[in-house]
């Protein structure tokens, strides 16, 4: 087995004491234990930068995002404004991509 050339942070067991209270999605509040275990273990927790981009309308994305702190804001390109989205701890978005993807 080869060691890891990075250090990844799956913060698996923050994931498993707010899985079943994240906002918006009540799909994890259903799951048996050792399926949040399988998911936790799976999980790449990345801080984002003030002002980085998460994605692009139009890219295709597989990733569920769950906030852990922080806001979150809705740029479009196309007429220049700036939607604010007033989230609060666990928000998640995009689960339809992360649950549906097809490679």
């Amino acid at each position: 087995m080869f060691a890891s050339a990075v250090s990844i942070d799956h913060k698996g067991k923050a994931f498993l004491q707010y899985a079943k209270h994240i906002k918006g999605f009540d799909f994890f509040a259903n799951l048996p234990e050792e399926e949040l275990q399988a998911i936790s273990d799976r999980l790449v927790f990345k801080k984002f930068a003030r002002g980085e981009t998460f994605f692009h309308r139009g890219e295709l994305s597989n990733h569920l995002y769950i906030i852990e702190q922080g806001s979150v804001a809705k740029l479009d390109a196309f007429d220049r404004s700036v939607h604010s989205i007033d989230v609060s701890s666990h928000y998640s978005f995009g689960y339809m991509a992360f649950f549906y993807w097809q490679s």
